[in-house]
């Protein structure tokens, strides 16, 4: 099953990914699926590729 799951969601990512662009929320949920597929399975190295990063957001509302 991790097979099918895999393949459903690499090309989901990238269907999303040309068209919404890296930044959008979309593609980070898509990504952060990706990730837990992969730990979940045990593909570590391939889950790293998809971790998701997190920012912080100052009190003036910009990200660092």
């Amino acid at each position: 099953r991790y097979e099918e799951a895999e393949k459903l969601l690499l090309v989901s990512n990238e269907a999303l990914l040309a068209k919404r662009g890296a930044d959008s929320k979309q593609v980070k949920d898509s990504q952060a699926r990706l990730h837990r597929l992969y730990t979940q399975w045990g593909k570590l190295e391939l889950a790293e590729k998809y971790r998701p990063v997190h920012t912080t957001t100052t009190a003036s509302g910009s990200s660092e």
